[in-house]
């Protein structure tokens, strides 16, 4: 017999059941940081860098000046969420099916109010500003964030291992062939 080799044991069927659930749950919490982490954060990401530039614009008063039309409520989690239409004071712009960003003064279907129309894709702002500008860049910190301590943790964490691993494996057996 070897010096230090350790013959294995026998294991239980409860032990087995133990160990099977536990690769399990290392597979979901491997799916779930590799996976789901960082996409609902690039998400975030993506979705903070887009909106932050057209709600900036609209709280320092920048965009086409006009008017929107109520034309129905979409009801959410933090309220109502008001369509309509936008047309531009002049009459050359004029999108239909937008929404209309928060800190809206809209009460009822048909109102008419000043809004801006800022490049968004989906949005225009109230001619006063909204409060839109203050939340795009929190969620991009966050994410930013959030993303680089994942980097840190999960990808960079696991090669760390990696290699210590390697090291010690590579100490182990000059030990072995030393002795």
């Amino acid at each position: 017999m070897t010096k230090g080799y350790r013959r294995p044991m026998a294991l239980s069927g409860w032990e087995r059941r133990a160990l099977a659930g536990l690769k399990v749950r290392r597979l979901i919490w491997a799916a779930v940081s590799f996976g789901l982490v960082p996409l609902v954060l690039g998400g975030l990401l993506t979705m903070a860098i887009l909106n932050v530039g057209p709600a900036w614009s609209a709280m320092l008063g920048h965009g086409v000046h006009g008017t929107f039309t109520a034309e129905n409520c979409r009801h959410g989690i933090d309220g109502c969420s008001w369509q309509g239409n936008f047309v531009s004071d002049d009459g050359n712009d004029r999108r239909d099916g937008v929404e209309f960003g928060s800190g809206n003064s809209v009460t009822q279907v048909g109102q008419r109010v000043a809004a801006l129309d800022t490049g968004d894709g989906a949005n225009v702002y109230p001619a006063g500003g909204s409060e839109d500008w203050a939340v795009a860049p929190v969620i991009l910190l966050l994410s930013l964030v959030g993303l680089a301590y994942w980097t840190m943790k999960v990808p960079v964490a696991g090669v760390r291992q990696y290699r210590l691993a390697k090291v010690r494996r590579t100490h182990a057996a000059a030990q072995r062939a030393s002795v």
